[in-house]
Order: C-alpha cells, then sequence, then structure tokens
C-alpha cells in the first residue's frame, strides 16, 4: 500500500465532506487512460464512493459528487 500512495495516489482528485467535525463522505477519481476509435484519452475514473453510515440518507454523497463534476470540468474534462 505505501507504493500506491507515492506513486499513484493524487490529493488533488481526491475529495472529501466533512459533517459535524467528521468525515461524511468520500470519493476518487483519478485518470485512467482509454482507447476510443484509436486515440488515447485521459479521463477521471470515479471510485472509492463511500459515506459513514451515521451520515446516510442525508444527501451528503450526492453534493460531495456534484462538488466533483464541477471541480473535474473546471480541470478541462
Amino acid at each position: 500500500m505505501p507504493w500506491y500512495f507515492t506513486h499513484r495516489f493524487r490529493a488533488d482528485r481526491a475529495w472529501l465532506l466533512l459533517a459535524e467535525g467528521r468525515l461524511a463522505a468520500m470519493a476518487y477519481a483519478p485518470d485512467v487512460t482509454m482507447q476510443i476509435n484509436g486515440r488515447k484519452i485521459a479521463l477521471p475514473y470515479v471510485q472509492g464512493v463511500a459515506t459513514a453510515e451515521e451520515f446516510r440518507r442525508r444527501g451528503y454523497c450526492r453534493r460531495l459528487l456534484s462538488h466533483m463534476k464541477r471541480k473535474l470540468a473546471e480541470m478541462g474534462y
């Protein structure tokens, strides 16, 4: 696991939502390279989406993913 965090993990692609001073929801979107019609394209791959059990059904993950979508659009995706 340490190799992943030193070679692959990008903190600028991890989103966290705090509520009541605690981690309520999280998501991660590293780039993956896909080949479409013979062209390689880097795209964000959303993964690691989770909401802490005590914060479920409050819309936190929806808010987090909406924010994430806006930020990725600002980054050119």
